[in-house]
């Protein structure tokens, strides 16, 4: 752009000139804060105004691939419109026509609604994986330098305490002063204890490079085409990942988590989407026994004992993922609106009623297979995962 406003007179060009207010315009800059957002936004008709950061590749396609399917839909509705006029100017059964069209517009409405779900679990599923991959890539670097001059340290002590051994041996007579330092610091204790401690670091490096892996797996994007995955390395990279939400706090002991993992081969499918419904499945199961668990006391809640069981198996030509929890259970009337869009029993802030639509989106659309719920008052839920092999 030759000046700082070239950008705005385009967009003035657009709108008032050549008098196009049907194109969608959406800016981007790179000096934030020059002009206030609400008046360039109202001023200059446009759609959307991002900074050059904000704008990434992933909101750019997000926001193009939108435009382009509201104005397919507009433009079938139109079509659809003119079609069902020119058929009620030449028929008597004006009545069955009204429904035809009724029907046509609840069809589209759902395909909308689809179609949202899908935009919003791809953008959350690329932010997502972008910022976990990134971070497990930070975590790689200073992991292996510290793996790395682990083994060197460990040497130089071995090093030090040959030698203090030869001092002994040589002047077996030491100072008072010399054995003074020596009681002080307990020598043989230090000698004992500085291997353990290195043990120890080793542990932890291990530890956390199996938690970066796990970032990594769970992280992965999907291509375009389905790959093999192993069913029961995603599940466990989830498990890690909720970790922290299983782990005994002080209004709760531990969540255990019970495996029943049968002999099953990896198989065709979207290794993204299905850890994404592992993590809902998992995250819903965990907030079912901490909503259960309310107004208990401790030691209560310690003979209840919380778990979730997660069961696979293969049957035929499908794999069956169970993944039970021993909560409050849901009733009826809820159980039967659990995968409807935009439908929580959370409370407003924790929950959007996306989260086991798109899951249920995942399962049946893109792998051909079913996501069912079985629940029972007090006696907890299991949602079952049944997908070809």
């Amino acid at each position: 752009m030759e000046t700082d406003d070239a950008g705005l007179n385009f967009v003035k060009y657009v709108r008032e000139v050549i008098g196009n207010h049907l194109v969608r315009i959406v800016l981007r800059t790179g000096q934030p804060g020059m002009i206030p957002e609400d008046t360039i936004v109202e001023k200059y008709d446009i759609d959307d105004y991002k900074t050059k950061t904000e704008l990434t590749k992933v909101r750019i396609f997000t926001t193009v691939r939108t435009a382009l399917r509201v104005y397919t839909a507009l433009n079938r509705m139109y079509n659809m419109n003119s079609k069902l006029e020119t058929e009620i100017k030449h028929s008597q059964k004006v009545e069955q026509a009204l429904k035809f069209k009724s029907m046509q517009l609840e069809n589209l409405i759902s395909e909308l609604k689809d179609t949202q779900l899908q935009l919003v679990q791809n953008e959350k599923m690329s932010a997502l994986g972008q910022l976990v991959a990134g971070v497990a890539h930070e975590i790689n670097n200073p992991v292996g330098f510290i793996n790395g001059n682990l083994k060197p340290m460990h040497d130089y002590l071995d090093d030090i305490f040959s030698l203090i051994e030869v001092y002994q041996k040589e002047y077996p007579n030491p100072s008072e002063k010399i054995q003074y330092e020596i009681e002080e610091i307990d020598l043989d204790y230090l000698r004992e204890d500085m291997q353990k401690l290195i043990s120890s670091m080793k542990e932890g490096v291990i530890r956390i490079k199996e938690i970066s892996k796990s970032l990594t797996t769970f992280s992965r994007g999907d291509l375009s085409n389905k790959v093999h995955f192993d069913i029961h390395e995603g599940l466990e990279s989830t498990i890690l990942i909720l970790q922290h939400r299983l782990k005994v706090n002080p209004d709760r002991p531990e969540i255990k988590i019970i495996k029943e993992y049968s002999q099953i081969s990896t198989i065709e499918c979207y290794p993204g989407q299905l850890n994404q419904v592992f993590m809902n499945l998992l995250a819903n199961a965990i907030d079912a026994l901490e909503e259960s668990n309310q107004g208990i006391s401790f030691k209560d809640i310690e003979n209840k004992n919380n778990f979730i069981k997660i069961t696979t198996a293969a049957k035929e030509n499908n794999i069956i993922i169970k993944i039970s929890d021993n909560g409050n259970g849901m009733p009826p009337k809820i159980l039967n609106q659990a995968f409807n869009y935009l439908f929580t029993t959370k409370p407003v802030g924790k929950g959007t009623g996306l989260g086991l639509s798109i899951c249920r989106q995942i399962i049946e659309e893109k792998h051909h297979g079913k996501l069912l719920c079985d629940s029972e008052i007090g006696k907890g839920t299991t949602f079952i995962i049944d997908i070809p092999s």
